[in-house]
């Protein structure tokens, strides 16, 4: 990946309660990507078909990754983010270019207060000492 850091952001218009808290979301998809799914009667293996195939889907995916990134393997999806609109405008009140909006995202990856309030971690996060951004990170919004 050159030496890039890659922050995978998904922006979603309404707000999805525990699922923009990064512990809820790194947890969920870390249990999906583990998870094999089955049922007894047909009716129901037909209606988990498609969720087992995007659980096989996100195992191969991340197998692929961590080819190309060992580290990943330690915290897979600790790269992702599901943010809201209202989310996206409160960092970007504290940014005036790409690398500040980057710093200002990247200011709440570590805290976590397991409250679920962004807006808590957020503001504290702004309290804090500054640290070194990486180089060469790298957004993807889905």
């Amino acid at each position: 990946m050159n030496g890039r850091k890659v922050e995978r952001v998904s922006v979603t218009l309404l707000e999805y309660s525990g699922f923009h808290d990064r512990m809820m979301l790194f947890n969920i998809l870390d249990t999906f990507h583990r998870l094999q799914v089955t049922a007894r009667n047909e009716a129901d293996i037909k209606e988990l078909d498609e969720f087992s195939n995007k659980c096989k889907e996100l195992q191969v995916q991340l197998g692929e990754l961590i080819k190309i990134d060992p580290e990943r393997a330690r915290r897979p999806f600790f790269n992702c983010w599901f943010l809201s609109l209202p989310k996206i405008m409160t960092i970007l009140e504290d940014a005036s270019d790409n690398d500040s909006f980057v710093k200002s995202l990247l200011k709440t990856k570590n805290i976590s207060s397991m409250s679920g309030d962004f807006y808590f971690e957020h503001s504290f996060a702004k309290t804090m000492k500054e640290m070194p951004i990486p180089e060469k990170t790298t957004l993807f919004t889905m």
